[in-house]
């Protein structure tokens, strides 16, 4: 990721380089908060990885069709921008209408395996 960033940074007409570490930053991230949610140790800090989870994963999905786009050099905006705005929107959806609510709370248990 560092060295994608460089790379921009030099030549800051490429942006696919950017995207690129754009990329690189969100698979780390999600790696991260999967782990943190598998080793939850209430309900609570289960549901928070998995919200910073998904969040990250649409941020990675938006990032991705735009680093297709840029590393094909195509001009059509209708995929550029109908794939990331489906995607941002199911991602507001999913954390608008996530298990939150403590009746969900109440039939899911967390068993960490530690």
């Amino acid at each position: 990721m560092p060295l994608h960033l460089l790379i921009f940074l030099r030549r800051r007409h490429e942006r696919v380089y950017l995207v690129f570490a754009i990329m690189a930053l969100c698979c780390g991230l999600a790696a991260l908060f999967d782990i943190r949610m598998h080793l939850a140790l209430d309900v609570a800090g289960f549901f928070w990885a998995l919200k910073a989870n998904n969040t990250v994963q649409v941020i990675l999905w938006i990032a991705f069709a735009w680093f297709i786009k840029l590393s094909t050099r195509d001009h059509h905006r209708l995929p550029a921008t109908l794939g990331p705005g489906l995607c941002a929107l199911a991602g507001v959806v999913k954390l608008i209408f996530s298990p939150q609510h403590p009746k969900h709370q109440q039939r899911i248990g967390v068993h960490p395996y530690g």
